[in-house]
Parts: C-alpha cells; sequence; structure tokens
C-alpha cells in the first residue's frame, strides 16, 4: 500500500484535531536544518484506540467467482 504525502498529513491532521495525538519535538533526531516531529497517543488516542480493538471482529465470507 502507498500513501501520498496529502493523505498522511490530512490522516495526522485529524488525530491532531479530535486531541487522539499530540506532537512534539524528536529527542532522538539528528542534529539538522529541518526540524522533525514526533506523534504519540493522548489518553483520549488510547481510549478510543482499546474501544476499537475490544469491538467484535466480523469475517466476511468470501465469494468465489
Amino acid at each position: 500500500m502507498t500513501l501520498s504525502t496529502g493523505t498522511l498529513y490530512g490522516a495526522l491532521k485529524r488525530l491532531l484535531e479530535q486531541d487522539w495525538i499530540e506532537r512534539g519535538d524528536d529527542p532522538a533526531a539528528p542534529d539538522t536544518a529541518r526540524e522533525r516531529k514526533a506523534y504519540q497517543l493522548t489518553d483520549r488516542g488510547r481510549r478510543v484506540l482499546n474501544d476499537l480493538i475490544d469491538l467484535p471482529f466480523a469475517v466476511s465470507p468470501v465469494v468465489a467467482g
């Protein structure tokens, strides 16, 4: 699967707006002119993720054609 940068940054923006993740400086980033950001789940984001993990997993039958 290949994602465009617009897809990735759009998803990050939505997650930030919903307070599911937070952005900070990456402490392991090398010293370069370009700033590198790190993202991590917020408490709210972790609750949402755990709720999604707890949902029943539905398997659809594969229809052979």
